[in-house]
């Protein structure tokens, strides 16, 4: 009896042994899992509380110290713009436009640069306090109006806005608010108003998360995302379009060419953090794609 039981000894672990390895190859092994969403741009944390810190001691210098006469008239130039988008004047916006970038030349010409940065600081901050209080009370505000424009019915048609919060948080709401400044004053190309490659990643995440298009829409918001994919892949090496593209191509049910982009980043990354979860949307990409040839017959 002794003699065979000794074969037996220590069986309990070899079953245990193999049960990880079996559970291991499984969890590596690729499947079919459809993507629900798309990678976002990573963010300097760091990088981005001190802009923030910068920003803000602008706008206390602002505060400490009255802004020139021709930088006031720039941020008036920005409220009559923003009052004209709110309210819907569309005959009026390129003339508001043209008089906010004349009015900038001229203060650049007059005082420099820092004091339109100064400006800009002032206005965001206000344009971030408006909107939470706007959302908090319903009750529209002429920050959110004038410096706004267009934001609060946006919000609203997008579902940014739930139980009186709005769901974009601060730092989105300035990445927001200050990209759309820098455009409308045509400063989005001279320095120092360019935005750093952290804030465009701020920018696009936050519009990622909060897509700008009508909430439930799903063909509206795919589009948007679309957009959002390449634009950014535009300024940021470093961001895995290829993956994006194939998911957001996925969502329209382009399951071809979603096979083909995930193929593709999948060759171009074959290891690091995103390589199973593209192998399991390619799965499902190409079964798709199988499933929808056999349906057509080709």
């Amino acid at each position: 009896m002794q003699g065979w039981h000794r074969h037996l000894e220590g069986w309990q672990l070899a079953v245990a042994a193999v049960g990880v390895a079996v559970t291991s190859m499984v969890l590596v092994l690729p499947r079919s899992v459809r993507p629900r969403e798309i990678p976002l741009p990573a963010i300097d944390r760091r990088e981005a509380a001190r802009a923030a810190d910068a920003r803000a001691a602008l706008a206390e210098s602002a505060r400490r110290e009255p802004l020139p006469l021709s930088v006031r008239a720039v941020g008036e130039a920005v409220r009559a713009f923003g009052d004209a988008e709110f309210r819907g004047e569309a005959a009026s916006f390129e003339e508001r436009a043209r008089d906010v970038r004349a009015r900038v030349a001229e203060a650049r010409k007059a005082v420099g640069e820092k004091p339109l940065l100064a400006l800009r600081a002032v206005q965001t901050e206000l344009f971030v306090r408006g909107a939470t209080t706007w959302a908090a009370s319903g009750v529209e505000n002429l920050d959110v109006v004038e410096l706004g424009g267009g934001f609060a019915r946006r919000a609203e048609r997008n579902g940014w806005v739930q139980g009186h919060r709005v769901q974009i948080p601060s730092d989105g709401l300035a990445a927001i608010f200050v990209t759309r400044w820098t455009r409308l004053a045509g400063l989005a190309s001279t320095q120092p108003f360019i935005a750093t490659l952290n804030e465009l990643r701020l920018y696009y995440r936050t519009l990622m998360q909060h897509p700008d298009a009508e909430a439930g829409n799903h063909f509206a918001v795919t589009d948007a995302l679309d957009g959002y994919v390449t634009a950014l892949h535009k300024q940021d090496p470093d961001y895995p379009a290829l993956l994006a593209g194939g998911i957001v191509a996925f969502r329209k049910g382009e399951f071809d060419t979603a096979a083909e982009m995930l193929a593709a980043h999948l060759k171009l990354n074959p290891a690091g953090p995103w390589r199973l979860r593209a192998q399991n949307y390619w799965v499902a990409a190409a079964e798709l794609r199988s499933a929808a040839a056999e349906d057509t017959g080709f």
